[in-house]
């Protein structure tokens, strides 16, 4: 049977192996001269072969038709983060997004034809990183970005007609409970580490609530000690595989910390250390005006290493173990501070403003799980007051 239509496009179908297929020859030439041909098998029935057809032929008309080629997932992958991703995100971004690739996307669906990749696959995917990697629902919403992204851009290359991510739903998202320390147990924990290289990030951290690329670019331009306040202006983060200071992401990131008397006493300690560190080493030694660098060379931490250094301290050498405490990671030392604040009833205004959230409601959904002993001790106290 044949199907024409407008501009001499045919469109013929036949049964093979009890699945359909059709082949199409559109008006166009190719460069030898010869009709173009649009080739599609595997129809379970002869209709769905001929609805498929009907779209073709409309896209055609429309001109929105994306030729299907040989290039597979993989591939495409590799030629986005080049091409795209490279030039458009910032380089941490652009690492995160390699890893998943490289780990995730390519094991699973890279051998598939850019243009035969369809929404089952991808759910597919989904299911196997939760079943077979145990990977959370958090991780794999981060898949679903980075696919949709990559492939709207595919769509907009013209590479494939639609971005088959439409038609898949992301996981819902997890309500984690944010695992943080108490009092007791950060004190603990600071008294055990004081002395390694980890401790004054770590200090940092949790008496600031700053984030890690703020304290790794914190400069002694930025510490006014005699005020006892921290101006958070830049970050310090790896770019091409060179450490570089860059602004912070937004406006509301740019903030005055007040310290604590605590933390006003171990930055005096701490440049005072600096100061010997640089007779004792001589030439050796770069005065970078780093708060946080390297003993012997005055030169600044890369974040990445930090973060490393603190987990390495806390499970290698059985810091978690010995204090009882449960391991966290060095972004919870920021909830941990948030935390203890809240609970110390400071208002979430000051909170937000401390840690340089855009919004009071963004630390209110943060912290939503301290609100419920929050407004108990509100209710306590007011028992108190109408009780007289």
């Amino acid at each position: 049977m044949s199907f024409k239509k407008e501009g001499d496009t045919v469109a013929t179908f036949r049964k093979r192996n009890n699945k359909w297929e059709f082949t199409m020859y559109t008006g166009d030439r190719d460069t030898n001269g010869k009709r173009e041909r649009i080739y599609k098998g595997g129809f379970k029935t002869k209709k769905e072969a001929e609805k498929t057809v009907a779209i073709i032929l409309n896209q055609l008309e429309k001109g929105t038709y994306v030729k299907p080629d040989k290039l597979t997932v993989s591939e495409y992958m590799d030629k986005w983060l080049k091409e795209y991703a490279q030039t458009t995100v910032r380089y941490s971004t652009y690492k995160r997004y390699e890893q998943i690739i490289r780990v995730q996307i390519k094991p699973y669906m890279g051998h598939v034809e850019l243009s035969k990749l369809n929404p089952l696959t991808i759910q597919e995917f989904y299911t196997y990183c939760k079943e077979k990697l145990n990977n959370s629902a958090t991780s794999i919403r981060h898949y679903h970005s980075l696919l949709h992204k990559a492939l709207n851009q595919a769509v907009k290359w013209r590479l494939i007609s639609v971005n088959p991510v439409e038609a898949v739903e992301a996981p819902k998202k997890e309500e984690k409970q944010l695992q943080v320390y108490d009092q007791e147990q950060l004190n603990n924990l600071l008294e055990r580490i004081k002395g390694m290289s980890v401790y004054y990030p770590v200090m940092l951290a949790a008496t600031t609530g700053m984030r890690l690329g703020e304290i790794a670019g914190l400069t002694w331009d930025n510490v006014d000690l005699d005020k006892g306040i921290i101006y958070v202006k830049t970050q310090l983060q790896e770019v091409n595989g060179h450490l570089e200071v860059l602004p912070l992401k937004s406006k509301s990131s740019n903030r005055k910390i007040v310290l604590l008397d605590f933390t006003i006493k171990e930055l005096k300690r701490l440049r005072l250390e600096q100061k010997e560190n640089k007779l004792k080493y001589g030439e050796y030694y770069t005065d970078s005006n780093f708060v946080i660098c390297i003993k012997e060379t005055g030169l600044p931490y890369a974040p990445q290493y930090i973060s490393r250094n603190f987990r390495r301290v806390l499970k290698e050498y059985g810091v978690c173990k010995e204090l009882n405490i449960p391991y966290i990671r060095f972004h919870d030392l920021r909830h941990t501070h948030a935390t203890l604040m809240l609970k110390a009833n400071i208002h979430p205004k000051i909170v937000a403003e401390r840690l340089g959230h855009s919004t009071i409601n963004l630390t209110l959904n943060t912290y939503s799980h301290v609100l419920p002993d929050m407004q108990q001790e509100a209710i306590n106290k007011l028992n108190d007051i109408m009780c007289k």
